[in-house]
């Protein structure tokens, strides 16, 4: 499931590079599709982030980062690999 989470990811980078940035209100597919695989692989949230040359076009938070807290993930929160 990781592995379609990371497709859907590469796809929607692709899309943003060949066009110009679209206002942040088109990528509620990407929201919907990150949601759905995070419910999937049972995550709590993750940081999305588009980047397109030097410039970020998207960036979001989703779902939580502390489950016992209730922590909302923000788009410059860091997390640990690995």
């Amino acid at each position: 499931m990781r592995g379609i989470f990371a497709v859907t990811l590469a796809a929607a980078i692709a899309l943003v590079a060949q066009q110009a940035p679209p206002p942040a209100t088109e990528f509620g597919e990407l929201e919907t599709a990150a949601q759905a695989e995070l419910k999937a692989i049972n995550a709590p949230g993750a940081a999305i982030a588009i980047v397109k040359g030097d410039r970020i076009v998207y960036q979001k938070g989703i779902g939580v980062a502390n489950v016992e807290t209730g922590q909302p993930v923000t788009p410059d929160m860091l997390f640990r690999v690995g």
